[in-house]
């Protein structure tokens, strides 16, 4: 469910778009999102990192239609800010959404090495 929005919040604006009849609607899991604030210096750190190693391009703050251990860290810890991030360029959106969580789950071993300079490079911004 959307961050914030419970279950009656979510039924009722389904059904002031579909209606309530001709349908039966089945929540099999009640989980209320969570987000963390966009400005924040994580997000300055990694828009830094970003605009390093691919010049010209931003970070855009999107929702996942799933949920990564962020919410976990978010709902423990509220003062947390995290963003499921992980960069990569040589996976497509389409490989990398069909793998995600699968029996086969991997990504490509280039944008491992990505993905660990840009949280080495973060981290030391931030932590020092």
């Amino acid at each position: 469910m959307p961050p914030g929005l419970e279950q009656a919040a979510v039924l009722e604006r389904i059904h002031e778009v579909i209606g309530t009849n001709g349908y039966r609607l089945d929540f099999t899991e009640c989980v209320v999102g969570n987000a963390s604030v966009a400005p924040s210096p994580l997000l300055d750190a990694l828009q830094g990192w970003v605009e390093r190693t691919e010049p010209g391009t931003h970070c855009l703050p999107t929702i996942s239609v799933g949920y990564s251990d962020s919410r976990a860290f978010r709902a423990a810890f509220p003062e947390c800010v995290a963003y499921g991030f992980f960069p990569y360029r040589h996976m497509s959106v389409e490989q990398l959404g069909a793998l995600a969580h699968g029996r086969d789950e991997r990504v490509d071993v280039r944008d491992l090495a990505l993905a660990v300079d840009c949280y080495r490079g973060v981290a030391t911004e931030l932590l020092g």
